[in-house]
């Protein structure tokens, strides 16, 4: 017998032993199998009548429950509406609580306010009586100030008087002087013409009515021509001579500026053209400026 062979009875025979080991444990087996069945469905039986039981009594355990549930529900209810009536009557009682609250704030509030009113009206009435007192005090130096006051009007209103005595009797002797002036110039004119006939230039001046008082209102700029606010109205004729100043002849502290004076060429109703002469050749006259028969207007 070839190796070969040797080597397929070798394998023929393990196979038939374990064929035949099969065989035994597939017959041992089949016996186990069985038992484990039945003991597998008594098991499932009295599992099964264990979970009726379990079942039943749950299902009383249940219905139980779900009575208590709806028990238990219904006092829910009946208790939800003591506690609503209770939440509602403590809302009720909060609100008056409040309210009264509010009205003590506002009286605490008013209180306050009265006290700081009063405080302030107090602070108020210290300070009128403290410049109550300052006035007071001011008004006995404004009284000793006006009393003082009164002392130096008197005082200037007698230097015044004086001032105004000495200013009229100043103007008087200037306006007795141009007197002398105007007869001299005219007893000089009247021995220099020799008697022949004169124009209204070479005439004598006149002296104007008292009381006349006017204004340059034009100053011819290549004559010595002037225009004046008064005329034949005003009592003034052709050849009356004016005085010309300038400043206010009323004002007794400050003397009016003598210019020169103005000899009537032409006289109308309303205004007057005279010819002007300057006291000095530095005297100019103006418009604006006044013209007069004396400063003292008389």
């Amino acid at each position: 017998m070839t190796v070969i062979g040797k080597i397929l009875v070798f394998f023929v025979f393990i196979f038939s032993v374990t064929m035949s080991g099969l065989t035994v444990w597939t017959f041992t087996t089949r016996y186990n199998w069985k038992s484990y069945a039945d003991n597998a469905v008594n098991e499932a039986k009295k599992a099964e009548e264990a979970f009726k039981k379990e079942r039943a009594a749950h299902e009383a355990s249940l219905k139980a429950a779900n009575a208590a549930v709806a028990q238990l529900e219904s006092a829910l209810k009946s208790e939800q509406s003591r506690t609503e009536d209770a939440m509602r009557r403590a809302n009720e009682l909060q609100s008056k609580i409040n309210a009264q609250t509010n009205l003590a704030t506002g009286a605490d509030a008013n209180s306050k306010r009265f006290e700081a009113e009063l405080a302030q009206r107090q602070e108020e009435r210290n300070q009128l009586v403290k410049d109550k007192e300052e006035l007071q005090t001011r008004l006995v130096n404004l009284q000793n100030t006006i009393n003082e006051e009164r002392r130096r009007a008197t005082e200037a209103e007698i230097q015044e008087r004086s001032v105004r005595q000495i200013n009229q009797k100043l103007l008087k002797d200037l306006e007795n002087a141009l007197v002398t002036i105007r007869e001299l110039e005219s007893r000089a004119a009247g021995l220099a013409s020799g008697g022949g006939e004169r124009s209204v230039l070479d005439a004598t001046p006149r002296p104007a009515p008292p009381g006349v008082l006017g204004k340059v209102t034009e100053v011819s700029k290549t004559s010595d021509l002037v225009m004046i606010n008064i005329g034949s109205d005003s009592g003034l004729q052709t050849g009356h001579s004016l005085m010309v100043f300038r400043g206010d002849s009323g004002d007794p502290k400050i003397a009016p500026e003598y210019l020169g004076q103005l000899l009537l060429t032409r006289v109308d109703p309303k205004g007057a053209v005279g010819s002007f002469k300057p006291a000095t050749a530095s005297k100019k006259i103006m418009k604006g400026d006044s013209v007069a028969t004396s400063f003292s207007g008389k």
